[in-house]
């Protein structure tokens, strides 16, 4: 997924990248790197928040405040560069928190930037930070925020950043009742029916594992997986909350699985899973 399609996702409008207030410029580019100036609150002309941080301003309204300093700076990244996917890594945030005597809160404030920046560009957006609090603010603004970040083109800079530019799409299983298969990963992992091509002469179901992803169904009559997928499957490995292994595992056994204990140790926890096809399935905790 995009920076854009995450940006939509959130149901985020890129504003006009705020003009500068003093003579500076808004960004530079030197190299493969950007810069921005120190990014406000704004909301159009106005600033959406002032005050200080543990006065006037709590810590939520910090943290909103800080958002909206990041949905600024990233407009501003999105006019130096043209296109978000040229942006191969948000490399450094600087954030000021115009702070009352005695308050504390300035990471908490920030986070507001930094979980925004991780949401929009995925493992692009982590970053490091420095986060201080000043008694003073131009315009009473209550968070100033300075963005640097690396740029490449388009494909290359999600490589080197460790974002691969493909994904899964999906898993094409054959089976011997399509229905029985579909109301079996239905039960057990909420996996959804959705619309299939009208081009498929055969008994076919589609559904929905996540967002771009899918797993096809097609009914091939007297079925049977050769040797090797019965011990092994096609595979295909899922990740699934450790914590809630224990329960999985209850729904695959009342909906007809055998439950595999693994052959070996991994640095992870994880287990194996027949179904009735006969196919192996592998479940991974999440957490590795």
């Amino acid at each position: 997924m995009t920076a854009e399609q995450r940006l939509n996702e959130l149901g985020i409008t890129l504003p006009a990248p705020p003009a500068a207030v003093a003579a500076y410029e808004p960004w530079v580019q030197v190299g493969d790197q950007v810069v921005t100036s120190g990014q406000l609150p704004w909301q159009g002309e106005t600033l959406a928040f002032t005050g200080r941080l543990g006065a006037e301003l709590n810590e939520e309204q910090g943290y909103q405040a800080a958002r909206l300093c990041a949905i600024n700076a990233i407009a501003q990244l999105k006019a130096a560069v043209g296109d978000l996917e040229r942006i191969a890594r948000i490399v450094r945030l600087e954030g000021n928190v115009h702070s009352a005597p005695g308050f504390r809160g300035h990471p908490q404030v920030l986070n507001g930037a930094s979980d925004l920046f991780n949401e929009v560009f995925g493992s692009r957006g982590r970053h490091t930070r420095t986060a201080l609090g000043i008694n003073e603010m131009p315009l009473d603004a209550p968070v100033q925020l300075s963005v640097y970040a690396a740029v490449g083109d388009s494909e290359s800079s999600r490589a080197r950043a460790g974002e691969s530019v493909t994904a899964f799409a999906h898993l094409t299983l054959a089976t011997r009742d399509v229905i029985a298969s579909c109301e079996f990963f239905n039960n057990v992992f909420d996996w959804q029916p959705i619309d299939r091509p009208g081009n498929i002469e055969m008994k076919a179901a589609w559904l929905q594992i996540a967002p771009g992803q899918e797993l096809h169904l097609l009914q091939v009559d007297n079925f049977e997986p050769s040797p090797f997928e019965q011990e092994f499957g096609r595979h295909f490995a899922i990740s699934y909350p450790v914590a809630r292994f224990e329960s999985l595992k209850s729904r695959l056994i009342s909906n007809g699985s055998q439950i595999i204990a693994p052959g070996r140790e991994t640095p992870f926890e994880r287990f194996f899973f027949k179904d009735a096809n006969g196919y192996v399935f592998e479940v991974v905790a999440r957490e590795r």
